[in-house]
């Protein structure tokens, strides 16, 4: 797995935005690595000091706790890439997705540029995946602002024109999205993660994916 620590320094709500990100994604049918809370330990943490994190104020070792747990999906051996070259786009499937991920985080307020890591196939081609949700749902601190070019991935050329029919599909991948359910999904999570600001921008996320004008606006 990889770990997001309870005592991450970028902020109180990282968990929080990995798991419901994670979960609006799956929702929506956008390829996402599975989760699970993760219980790190005193032993485990002082017999495996790599996990430590650097900041700028020294090495922080993680607290004892429950983590999330993004699955490693390099480990049965098939090649991870987090870069692309742009002639390899052509060899990505389903490269529609990013608008559809483009149009989620727009309406979760994701104040970090967009990413994903690609899995080669055997045929060649690539599977994209999306990761990296701290930022979603107003970043790790809770400040729901719109930033429409910052949550694009960095490179435009993934982003392959969209035909009328699609932008309608587009449309109604969004607009019928069971939001009630994610509700409810965020009312399982370990308490310690449900700050107040948390469950606010989910709200207002929530808001918005049932709100006809911010996607039409949004699409436009």
């Amino acid at each position: 797995y990889v770990v997001k620590f309870v005592n991450n320094p970028q902020g109180q709500n990282v968990l929080f935005n990995e798991c419901m990100g994670t979960e609006l994604y799956s929702l929506a049918g956008v390829s996402v690595p599975s989760w699970r809370p993760l219980l790190m330990s005193e032993d485990f943490s002082s017999q495996n000091p790599a996990c430590s994190i650097s900041t700028r104020d020294g090495i922080l070792s993680p607290s004892p706790g429950l983590c999330f747990g993004s699955r490693y999906l390099g480990e049965n051996g098939g090649e991870i890439f987090e870069i692309l070259p742009g002639s390899s786009f052509l060899r990505v499937r389903q490269r529609s997705l990013f608008w559809l991920a483009w149009l989620l985080d727009i309406c979760a307020c994701h104040s970090d540029n967009r990413q994903c890591i690609f899995l080669r196939s055997t045929d060649g081609t690539f599977g994209a995946f999306f990761i990296d949700h701290g930022c979603m749902f107003g970043g790790p601190r809770g400040d729901p602002k719109e930033k429409i070019i910052a949550s694009r991935y960095l490179d435009p050329r993934i982003y392959k024109g969209l035909s009328s029919n699609q932008v309608r599909k587009l449309r109604r991948a969004v607009g019928g999205l069971n939001t009630e359910l994610l509700w409810r999904k965020m009312d399982t999570l370990p308490e310690e993660w449900k700050t107040e600001s948390a469950r606010l921008c989910l709200r207002m996320c929530l808001d918005n994916l049932s709100n006809s004008k911010f996607l039409d606006d949004a699409i436009e």
